[in-house]
Order: structure tokens, then C-alpha cells, then sequence
């Protein structure tokens, strides 16, 4: 499983691996940038590569990114964006110049095959100046020709803790993460901007690991679902309940079932209105039915409730509506239930409308 850190918990690991593990940072840069170059070459075996370095430690990994391919005799060169270079930004940048690495503010003529993008880091928030706004707008404009990018740590203009893109933001084909997963590649605009998410370890320790949000992937789900025996029938596999529906928004409830249907759950049972049977029947012919019905939306009855505190799990909430019979259930199953239960859409919408004056 891996982790997904914050812009915080990763300024946090990085400086208890620098302090308190005494690793330099210029040692983790390297490797950074290494693993940079090992990414890049993947991408684009042949051909030229341009690194485009900010002044930042991103650029810095750009910078050792594009000494490391010079050392591997790739066509390679730099765009950087000049200002006031980090320590370790200047430092890298001097040694790729020194290996008479050839350094530009505007992108070299000729075909390229590959962008690495080390503008900025996860730190950047807001808006681009002109400058560096010019250079996403001219990566952005290769790509739709057809040129790869990889981003150092998270596409240069998305913001790394929530992912908000802004107005010139780079379109990467890989967004290689630096130690660990960051969360702004994940949210918001971050899952349409990063391409495909990688991580590299290159020695940052976590001091914390019970504090991080966890990427969930195909192979951890598959580890959660028991494996089935041969000698098995439907009772072996579990109930699950799904409350969900009404006559403005009779499709969540259908997606629901089929979703616990899908997930290998041996029984499933639908509480929805009356008015919806019939089109499950057909809809759904595995699943159980059972009315809970006020006119055309679910109604709370302690009675009908009390048959869901002998399922394994409850989903409850999904195209319900708004209203207060919703609530009335979602505080009865919080109050009895002891099960696996799931709260969505319409129930959390009903918890804060509402379940206020009592949490009061």
C-alpha cells in the first residue's frame, strides 16, 4: 500500500531524514534526479530531451536529471527559468554546466522527444508570471504535438496539497513523485493534469506512517476480498442492504445493487419505495426487494429498519432525497447498528440539515 502525503508531512519527512537521519540533502537530490533520468529514458529512448528547471530543489532535480543524461550521452539540454537559484538548485546547475551542459531560456530548435518538467514544486500555489506562464503554454503546445512530458513530483502549476490547477498548469504524461505519492496529483483538477502517477523511494523516512492517507489500488482490494471454496453457496458470502432510491432519482439505488452484486456479496437486499419494484425486478433480478415507501421516497419505519440490524453491511443514502425521514433512519442505524455501515450522498445530506439541533 502506498502513501499519499500532504505538502506538510512531506516538508515534515524531509526534514526529519535530513536532521534527525542525517542524510544531505544534495544526496537526495541526486537520487532524485537520477531517477529522473532512468524515468526519462523509458519514456524516450531515443532522441533529444529538454529539462526545463525552475529555481527552486525542483529545478535542482531537473538540473541533476540533465548532468546524469549528459553523463549517459543522450542529447540533452536546459531551459531555465534564471532568478535566484535554491543552495542546491545553483549547485547542480553549475556541475551540468561545468560538463558542458548547454543551458537556454527558450527551447532549443529541432525535434524533441522528451520534456522533463522541473519548473515548480509542490509548493506553488496561485498564478504564473509571464515568464514561466510562457514556458507551460510552450511545453503544453509540444506535447499536442506529440512530445512527452514528465513532471518532477507534481505537474508544475497544480497545487500539491489540493490539486487546483492553475490557469497555465503542464499536461504530463508522468507525474514521477518524489519519496512518496503527493496528495494534489490525486485531488481536483491533480488526476487530470499528472498523466500517470509513479513514486520513487530515494531514502526519505517517514517518522509518523499511522498519520498518512493510503493510495488504495486494484492488487490491496483484491487482498480484502476472501478467497472463494468450491464447496460454498450464497449464505457463505454475507447479506448486504442497500437503502437507496425515489422516484426523482431512481438509478442510484439500480447502481448501488449492482455494485454489491458485482463486489461477490452472497445476498443483497433493495429497500426503496414501492413505486420502484417493478423496474428492479427487471433491473436486478439477483437482488431481494423490500418496500420502504412515502410517497415515492424512502419512509423511516422502526419496524422494516429493525430487519437491517441482521445484515453484515448497510449502504444507505443514495438518491434518497432530501428529507427528514432520511435522517430519522440515518440516526436509528448510528444509534443500533453494529455492522459495516455505509453513509452517502442523501444521509450525510440529511445529517447536517438535520441532526444539528440535536448535536446541540
Amino acid at each position: 500500500m502506498k502513501y499519499v502525503l500532504t505538502n506538510a508531512q512531506m516538508r515534515a519527512a524531509d526534514k526529519y531524514t535530513i536532521e534527525e537521519m542525517g542524510e544531505p540533502s544534495l544526496a537526495l537530490m541526486e537520487r532524485a534526479g537520477i531517477a529522473l533520468a532512468d524515468e526519462a529514458e523509458e519514456l524516450a529512448p531515443r532522441g533529444k530531451i529538454v529539462c526545463v528547471c525552475g529555481v527552486g530543489n525542483n529545478g535542482g532535480d531537473g538540473f541533476v536529471c540533465a548532468r546524469q543524461l549528459l553523463k549517459r550521452e543522450r542529447d540533452v539540454e536546459a531551459v531555465f527559468l534564471s532568478g535566484k537559484c535554491s543552495p542546491e538548485c545553483e549547485i547542480n546547475r553549475s556541475e551540468f554546466e561545468m560538463l558542458g551542459g548547454k543551458i537556454a531560456d527558450v527551447f532549443p530548435a529541432g525535434k524533441i522527444s522528451l520534456i522533463v518538467d522541473c519548473l515548480f514544486g509542490t509548493g506553488f500555489h496561485g498564478e504564473m508570471e509571464e515568464k514561466a506562464a510562457m514556458l507551460v503554454s510552450q511545453m503544453n503546445a509540444f506535447k499536442s504535438r506529440g512530445v512527452k512530458i514528465l513532471s518532477a513530483d507534481i505537474p508544475s502549476g497544480l497545487n500539491g496539497e489540493n490539486g487546483f490547477a492553475a490557469r497555465d498548469t503542464v499536461e504530463a504524461d508522468v507525474t514521477l513523485c518524489i519519496g512518496e505519492l503527493k496528495s494534489g496529483v490525486f485531488l481536483n483538477d491533480g488526476i487530470d493534469f499528472s498523466g500517470v502517477p509513479k513514486r520513487v523511494d530515494i531514502g526519505i523516512a517517514l517518522p509518523n506512517l499511522e498519520d498518512y492517507a493510503r493510495l488504495i489500488e486494484r492488487e490491496d482490494v483484491r487482498k480484502l476480498l476472501p478467497k472463494r471454496k468450491r464447496n460454498s453457496h450464497k449464505g457463505t458470502y454475507g447479506k448486504a442492504a442497500i437503502v437507496a432510491g425515489s422516484d426523482e432519482y431512481s438509478g442510484a439505488a439500480f447502481l448501488a445493487v449492482k455494485a454489491a452484486l458485482r463486489s461477490g456479496v452472497g445476498y443483497t437486499t433493495l429497500f426503496t419505495p414501492e413505486t420502484l419494484l417493478a423496474s428492479y425486478r427487471l433491473k436486478a433480478p439477483e437482488a431481494l426487494l423490500e418496500p420502504l415507501n412515502a410517497g415515492g421516497r424512502v419512509a423511516f419505519n422502526e419496524e422494516t429498519f429493525e430487519k437491517l440490524l441482521a445484515y453484515d453491511s448497510v449502504a444507505y443514502g443514495m438518491g434518497m432525497g432530501l428529507c427528514e425521514d432520511a435522517y430519522l433512519g440515518v440516526k436509528y442505524l448510528l444509534e443500533n447498528y453494529t455492522g459495516k455501515l455505509i453513509l452517502d450522498a442523501d444521509a450525510l445530506n440529511a445529517l447536517s440539515k438535520f441532526g444539528k439541533s440535536e448535536m446541540k
